[in-house]
């Protein structure tokens, strides 16, 4: 497995749990050195033995953490297939419990005492917008990836009862808004870096999108600043190709 977070060139071509940039979010620095380091570490120690894969699924179903990044691919030798683990939970799933805490703290250190599958450790700054909803289990309640763009993610959303659905992306604070079929809904943050958000009952579609000044100002801005580029090229290309014709090449007619 060797160090995913010092290597981007996985990341280039797929979405990864790894990956490498000097502007990483402190959360998920944070969640490296508490949880996804230790973790493959412990299966690498495992995979150095020649376990059997039965063995080997059965210690990937305890790393409750990768499996929440929905981890579906190990790549061990890069000489020699990846690794897949079944255990990953999937685009987004409802939670049986939240179970609330006071600070950062508590929920770095809470993720190593639950099922994230079935329990969300969620900051009690959320509290108002979960509003005390009622979970009740409901096995036959499913989430689905309809659409996946790096600016916009929508799901359909089925379930008899209703509840919090937690999602496998990254919580990014107020540049992305929910909304469930159009109407903008609350969303919160859950197991220190994860989406999550209350889902009525029944059939929904559930959309995050990025909608910030920064984001909508940068498209124009590096649209504008590519044209510029391309501009002064051809310009410095004009000049050179002007300064290379020998002279006395072109006369004048007589």
């Amino acid at each position: 497995l060797g160090n995913p977070f010092n290597d981007a060139r996985v990341s280039w071509f797929h979405r990864s749990v790894g990956g490498y940039h000097g502007a990483k979010l402190k959360r998920y620095q944070e969640l490296i050195e508490f949880h996804l380091s230790p973790a493959i570490s412990r299966i690498s120690k495992q995979l150095q033995t020649g376990t059997s894969m039965e063995a080997l699924d059965s210690a990937l179903a305890q790393e409750g953490v990768l499996n929440m990044l929905n981890t579906r691919w190990l790549i061990y030798n890069p000489d020699r297939p990846a690794i897949q683990n079944p255990n990953g939970f999937g685009e987004a799933w409802f939670v049986d419990e939240v179970r609330w805490v006071e600070n950062a703290d508590e929920e770095i250190t809470g993720l190593g005492e639950i099922d994230p599958l079935t329990t969300a450790v969620v900051d009690k700054r959320f509290k108002d917008q979960v509003n005390d909803v009622t979970i009740t289990p409901d096995p036959a309640a499913s989430v689905t990836m309809e659409r996946y763009e790096t600016n916009e993610i929508t799901y359909k959303v089925r379930s008899a009862q209703g509840g919090v659905v937690v999602f496998s992306e990254i919580w990014y604070g107020p540049d992305w808004k929910a909304s469930v079929d159009g109407v903008p809904a609350p969303h919160f943050r859950a197991d220190h870096v994860l989406r999550a958000m209350v889902v009525p009952a029944g059939e929904h579609v559930v959309a995050f999108k990025i909608e910030s000044k920064a984001f909508n100002s940068s498209g124009p801005i590096a649209l504008a600043s590519s044209g510029l580029l391309i501009l002064l090229f051809l310009v410095l290309l004009g000049k050179e190709l002007v300064h290379s014709v020998p002279a006395g090449s072109v006369k004048e007619e007589e």
